[in-house]
């Protein structure tokens, strides 16, 4: 028997960063979305805690790091 049971103390798994974001139900609850980021590939990045009416998602991830800065000082 757990101890946790033995003990009549609730327990919980803390989970590090990766096996959260892998983890079926951070996929199944929306709290997870993968994006394409032009450096790295498609990445798992967490979703936003809040959800519009229009169901809108994130549709890039952030820009890179002076990406516009060009025509920005042009």
């Amino acid at each position: 028997m757990p101890i946790g049971v033995e003990a009549d103390v609730p327990l919980l798994k803390i989970r590090t960063a990766e096996e959260w974001l892998t983890s079926d139900q951070a996929a199944a609850s929306g709290a997870v979305i993968e994006l394409r980021d032009p450096t790295l590939g498609p990445v798992l990045m967490p979703n936003s805690p809040f959800r519009l009416a229009t169901g809108a998602l994130p549709s890039r991830p952030a820009a890179v790091l002076d990406a516009d800065r060009a025509s920005i000082l042009a």
